[in-house]
């Protein structure tokens, strides 16, 4: 190693073409590109890969063109045209996530014994899953109940 002396000067080159990748990605980042770098590379060598709630099949690239900003999306990266597509400086690349949205299950609340989330698939009926995961804390059975459903505006009633 050399060592510093008075006076010395050290030179730090500006940085070249930089590239964004962010979202849903192990390492988001701005990266300088050293030289060609597909979209594959760019995700699996300097991005370290998806992270596990990654889409991968709905990838985002913002670009400007002839002083344009476009959108590209790709939604194969095993199309070889798409895993092959060069980045260029100032690309972003954006890589989203599976939003936190459950389907095929109701939530059961109010006075039963065991509330909770609870799977709901084509042979069960909704009067089906009532009588047979609702137990009444020592009351009878009423002969309505209120729905909830995250689409309606009011509630609904279900006769028993």
């Amino acid at each position: 190693d050399p060592t510093l002396e008075s006076n010395d000067t050290i030179f730090i080159p500006p940085i070249g073409d930089v590239v964004k990748i962010y979202g849903s990605i192990k390492r988001p980042s701005i990266y300088e590109l050293k030289n060609k770098t597909s979209i594959k590379e760019l995700i699996f060598k300097l991005g370290s890969g998806y992270s596990a709630d990654a889409i991968k099949n709905k990838i985002k690239i913002e670009r400007i063109e002839n002083g344009k900003r476009i959108i590209k999306d790709f939604n194969n990266l095993r199309d070889t045209d798409t895993k092959n597509y060069l980045v260029r400086n100032g690309d972003s690349i954006f890589i989203p996530k599976v939003l936190n949205i459950q389907q095929n299950i109701v939530k059961v609340i109010g006075n039963v014994y065991r509330p909770g989330t609870y799977e709901v698939n084509d042979k069960l009926s909704l009067k089906d899953l009532i009588k047979k995961l609702m137990e009444l804390n020592q009351i009878v059975l009423p002969k309505k109940l209120k729905l909830y459903d995250t689409m309606m505006t009011k509630p609904g009633q279900l006769n028993l």
